[in-house]
């Protein structure tokens, strides 16, 4: 963990990959992404006490997820601003806390909990980094089929 606590923002976060049996891997942490158009549009047509989940087909956001965009074996400091993330290994620096920023079990911008979270601290003007090329790997577990639709899965 000792190059995801340098980097010099407040809340960093690594992708995350389920490797099954050692021999393949699912890309598995949808909720680290970037906002697109098309998400932006649907929190504009919801009331706000929802909360939009990923992965659900009546949601379709059309997010970048930071676990499509890189490759463990590249630069492990590489990274890309992001608007939501996962609860896989967040890393936050205690004055985003002090300041009064949490984990919403509420609907804060159509968000709770962990993307909740994101939400809130870009609000209050703190940097939320992906380091796309800085993973956590999830060791065979078994996993419960999608709800992903006609969608393809990273």
């Amino acid at each position: 963990m000792a190059t995801i606590s340098r980097v010099a923002v407040c809340i960093p976060m690594s992708s995350c990959v389920l490797c099954k049996l050692l021999t393949s891997s699912l890309l598995v942490d949808y909720n680290s992404w970037i906002e697109s158009d098309k998400g932006r549009r649907l929190r504009a047509s919801l009331p706000t006490d929802t909360v939009l989940a990923e992965g659900y087909k009546e949601y379709d956001t059309g997010r970048t997820y930071l676990v499509s965009m890189g490759d463990w074996r590249n630069n492990k400091d590489d990274e890309v601003e992001l608007d939501g993330i996962g609860g896989v290994n967040i890393l936050v620096k205690a004055d985003v806390h002090r300041s009064g920023i949490n984990f919403p079990a509420y609907a804060f911008e159509n968000q709770a909990e962990t993307e909740g979270f994101a939400r809130m601290a870009k609000r209050a003007g703190y940097q939320v980094v992906g380091l796309p090329n800085y993973v956590v790997w999830h060791i065979d577990t078994d996993e419960k089929p999608g709800n992903l639709g006609d969608r393809k899965a990273f």
